[in-house]
């Protein structure tokens, strides 16, 4: 019995770590979206501050989920994609299918496969509603 009170002070504890991180990002969604109109943009906010999107997907400088932080590698730099709405250079022609192909198995819209800097290996237990979440927040982000 004694050694149930202390995993459930450091369960508690996590889940107050994890809230004060997510309650202190920077990210301004408030002036981009109303999330408290939605739950699925309060999930959404919450899924990609967790799985952290925003630190990969945008450049030091740039908006939020824009793409374009390079990332350097001994054959050269990558650069991380935008996941915006933006039909041109976003993800605005995905469909939720697409997503979860990216988000589990690494094979974008065109089927081709990602380049292994995207951990989406970390990915392939989310569920369908985890995925979908995330993108509604990323298609409100206008």
């Amino acid at each position: 019995m004694s050694n149930k009170i202390p995993h459930l002070m450091i369960k508690i504890l996590a889940g107050f770590i994890v809230t004060a991180i997510s309650l202190s990002t920077s990210l301004s969604y408030a002036e981009v979206v109303d999330a408290g109109k939605d739950l699925r943009l309060i999930k959404g906010r919450y899924l990609a501050i967790a799985s952290d999107c925003v630190a990969c997907h945008t450049a030091s400088g740039g908006k939020p989920f824009s793409g374009g932080l390079a990332m350097p590698l001994p054959m050269g730099n990558i650069y991380s994609t935008n996941i915006t709405p933006d039909k041109t250079y976003g993800i605005g022609e995905y469909s939720l299918d697409d997503f979860k192909k990216v988000l589990r198995e690494g094979i974008r819209r065109d089927g081709s496969n990602l380049y292994p800097a995207m951990p989406f290996p970390s990915y392939t237990k989310l569920t369908d509603d985890d995925i979908f979440q995330p993108l509604c927040l990323f298609y409100a982000w206008r």
